[in-house]
């Protein structure tokens, strides 16, 4: 008699000479049918076995199940993330790679001139790898990549870009320059002589003006009784104007009020306005000092009988006395008569 777990294949018709019944086990089963063993859980039925179901590595998941009186292997394994296959279980992608499907890739490398800010851990699953160029460089700054190229001379990194640095006026004289491979405009400039400015934009000082420091400056301007000496022309660098008054006056020279006239009974007598001779009341007065004199033009002559310089101040004028009489400059004794 078969199995219950078996089907019977040939009977015995009657009349026969031998037990011709055949059985053959149920599927998930084995055996000669009339002794039929279930393939345990973990196992399945392949022909006349049990073979073992595959078993997942620690690091894989494990999809599908195989219950007992099973006939297939129906597990499957995936490798967890940051794992693949390597034929018998799974291995974790090293540090510097990252898992993609079924492989482990090589992370990016940055370039030599470019700070890594993050990494790739063992175990990854993408490429976390980012690169930023160093200060003064430009590019993705990766090895393989665009990389990180210094910015060139006359230029500096501004973001990820290379901006030109500013250019010094033409009548500026350059201070420092950008050498390249630098982080910010270092140009400096100064305006040169007789222009003033920030050395970018320089402004010539005007005629009648000089420079001086950071400032145009008025050029001094004489007053109407003074004589103009120098010049002061456009972009000059010095006051080179001096004044002088003129015949007559004294004073700075400089503007309205800069020259004053001698009044008339003066004269000038280099920077100042002396008093003209004043003549003693016993003398004569020759000449004049009108206004604006340049000399002493007053003379003194002692009246007859008086003798002197005839100047108030000077000598005067004194009167010859009883018994003498005034010649030239002298009084000289009359006469005596003698006593007989």
């Amino acid at each position: 008699v078969c199995h219950s777990q078996a089907t019977t294949l040939a009977t015995c018709p009657g009349g026969g000479t031998s037990d011709v019944v055949n059985c053959s086990c149920n599927a998930g089963y084995i055996g000669d049918g009339f002794v039929c063993t279930e393939c345990a859980a973990g196992t399945y039925q392949s022909r006349s076995k049990c073979l073992n179901c595959t078993v997942c590595d620690a690091h894989a998941t494990t999809s599908g199940s195989c219950p007992a009186g099973g006939t297939s292997n129906a597990v499957t394994c995936a490798c967890n993330a940051g794992y693949v296959m390597d034929g018998i279980g799974c291995t974790q992608c090293a540090a510097g790679t990252y898992q993609s499907d079924s492989q482990c890739l090589s992370c990016t490398v940055c370039d030599a001139h470019a700070t890594t800010l993050t990494s790739c851990p063992a175990g990854g699953t993408f490429n976390a790898v980012k690169c930023s160029c160093n200060a003064g460089y430009t590019g993705d700054g990766i090895a393989v990549g665009t990389g990180c190229t210094p910015c060139p001379q006359g230029t500096y990194q501004s973001g990820n870009t290379c901006s030109s640095c500013r250019v010094c006026h033409s009548q500026a004289t350059t201070l420092a320059t950008c050498p390249g491979g630098g982080t910010s405009d270092v140009v400096n400039c100064s305006c040169n002589a007789g222009y003033i400015g920030d050395g970018f934009v320089c402004t010539e000082c005007a005629a009648g003006t000089y420079q001086s420091g950071s400032k145009c400056l008025n050029c001094t301007v004489c007053g109407a009784h003074a004589t103009t000496s120098g010049s002061c022309p456009a972009g000059g660098t010095s006051n080179a104007i001096s004044c002088t008054c003129n015949a007559g006056y004294i004073g700075s020279g400089v503007g309205g009020s800069g020259c004053t006239q001698c009044a008339a009974g003066k004269y000038q007598s280099d920077s100042q306005c002396l008093s003209c001779t004043v003549c003693d009341a016993h003398a004569t007065r020759s000449g004049s000092c009108p206004a604006g004199g340049t000399s002493n033009a007053i003379t003194c002559a002692c009246n007859a009988g008086y003798v002197g310089d005839g100047a108030v101040g000077g000598s005067g004028c004194t009167q010859c006395a009883a018994g003498t009489y005034q010649s030239d400059s002298q009084c000289l004794s009359c006469t005596v008569c003698d006593a007989h």
